[in-house]
C-alpha cells in the first residue's frame, strides 16, 4: 500500500492534457480531485474518485482554463 495516499481532495487549478498518475497516487481511497482535463482543444471539467484501487473520471462541463505548465501530454509519433 503507497503511505503517502493520504489525501481526501485534490484541486488542480487549471487545465491538464491528462490527470498526472503521481496526483492518483497521492489520492487515499474513497479521495477525490477535480481538474481541467483538455480533450482534443476544449477543456472538460472532470471529478475523480479512487476506490478499491481504481480511479475513475466523470466529466461535468465545459470550461475555459489555462493549461498547467508541464502538464503538457508528450509528442506522439505521426505520419
Amino acid at each position: 500500500p503507497n503511505t503517502k495516499a493520504s489525501y481526501d481532495f485534490i484541486l488542480v487549478d487549471g487545465a491538464v492534457d491528462a490527470v498526472p498518475r503521481e496526483l492518483i497516487a497521492l489520492l487515499a481511497e474513497g479521495g477525490r480531485l477535480a481538474a481541467g482535463v483538455n480533450e482534443r482543444g476544449v477543456t472538460r471539467l472532470v471529478l475523480g474518485r479512487r476506490s478499491g484501487g481504481a480511479f475513475g473520471l466523470r466529466s461535468i462541463g465545459d470550461a475555459a482554463l489555462p493549461l498547467v505548465p508541464g502538464a503538457e501530454r508528450p509528442a506522439a509519433f505521426a505520419f
